[in-house]
């Protein structure tokens, strides 16, 4: 419930509240000051409502991704590791994945068939909507068995419910299997934070982002608000706060984030 109103209060549109509170409350005490408040106000909403800005956000995280100089060649991985990003339930045809975890599994399953069918994808997600319902890894692994057969097994990990759970878990996974080599599948956005996660647990994987920022250049259209702008904005600043929670939780370290090699 905390989480829900800090990230109410943190991300848009909630961003805009803070200066029209401030607003309000100079009203009638300095009608000035109270307008310098209101123009903020609507300026910060406007800003957190664009493209433009979601991609100023987003390059920044993306910008900041580091892969380790002694991974060349993917060829000789030994675990690729996948981490889902939430799935629904859609009635008679129950619980699906949702279109992020869908696109981790599928880019996982690819860099699978190109690297080689016999090193195995450990696919990472508990039970985030309660014990009573089936695992987000168990759901994505099986809505992939349906539409692709796999030569190889799927390890499923069915413990973590966040992140840093997920670095956990797959930390005693690797180690149980004496791998050496992993690479990483998780969305652009989220891929910081889930390295640091990684890292602060003694791994150093190869990242393979999924692409889901929009590349092109920017127009006019793009410094206008919308409702596409508004939830580019709030993915970016909500990964910014989950970093800055990992940081201040002590789960990660400022060179978890920004990347010194792992000796």
């Amino acid at each position: 419930m905390l989480k829900d109103i800090l990230l109410l209060l943190l991300t848009p549109p909630g961003l805009a509240i803070w200066p029209g509170i401030l607003a309000l409350y100079f009203w009638r005490k300095n009608q000035k000051v109270a307008w310098g408040w209101l123009f903020l106000s609507v300026l910060i909403g406007w800003m957190f409502s664009t493209p433009a800005m979601g991609r100023i956000l987003s390059t920044a995280l993306i910008s900041s991704i580091k892969a380790p100089s002694t991974i060349t060649d993917p060829e000789s991985a030994d675990l690729i590791v996948v981490l889902t990003g939430g799935m629904s339930y859609v009635g008679h045809a129950g619980w699906l994945p949702s279109a992020s975890s869908y696109q981790r599994a599928m880019v996982a399953y690819e860099v699978q068939a190109r690297v080689g069918s016999r090193v195995p994808i450990i696919i990472s997600g508990g039970k985030t909507k309660g014990v009573q319902y089936p695992s987000e890894a168990k759901v994505v692994s099986d809505i992939i068995n349906r539409h692709k057969a796999q030569i190889t097994p799927t390890i499923l990990e069915e413990n973590a419910l966040n992140t840093y759970e997920s670095a956990q878990e797959i930390a005693r996974l690797v180690r149980d299997r004496n791998a050496h080599t992993i690479l990483l599948v998780t969305s652009e956005l989220h891929m910081l934070r889930t390295l640091a996660s990684f890292r602060a647990r003694g791994l150093d994987p190869m990242p393979i982002p999924v692409f889901t920022i929009n590349r092109g250049k920017l127009g006019f259209a793009d410094f206008l608000p919308t409702m596409q702008g508004a939830s580019d904005n709030y993915a970016a600043l909500y990964e910014v706060l989950g970093l800055a929670r990992y940081l201040l939780s002590g789960y990660v370290r400022w060179n978890d984030v920004f990347y010194e090699e792992l000796s």
